[in-house]
């Protein structure tokens, strides 16, 4: 499978697979998760890891579909499985995405508290 690199300002490389742990690591996302909220964001992040690949822009419907009954990501469940699999991977992006609103907003007031 072929995926182009591409050359940025600042950057030797610019990195076209958009890997989702390694866009969290930079960003000091995984530093800034409270202890109580490890287990359920690691959860949620490594299955959306799992489901989501910037390569599966390159994948043909079938092996698409292959590679997520291969990981089972739909087993036992009932109606389209397009439909399932956008809707489970939106629900994992959401969480994630609410986790870290949550630790911005309290990052910020304890910014606010020091000044």
């Amino acid at each position: 499978m072929y995926a182009p690199r591409f050359a940025a300002a600042g950057q030797e490389q610019f990195e076209s697979r958009h890997d989702l742990y390694e866009l969290g690591r930079e960003a000091g996302f995984f530093e800034r998760i409270p202890a109580t909220r490890h287990e359920e964001f690691g959860a949620a992040f490594s299955l959306l890891n799992e489901r989501w690949r910037s390569t599966q822009r390159y994948l043909s419907p079938n092996q698409l579909w292959r590679y997520l009954s291969d990981i089972g990501a739909e087993r036992r469940q009932k109606g389209d499985p397009g439909k399932n699999h956008s809707r489970a991977t939106l629900e994992l992006a959401l969480k994630i995405i609410n986790l870290g609103d949550a630790i911005r907003k309290k990052w910020k007031a304890e910014l606010k508290k020091r000044s």
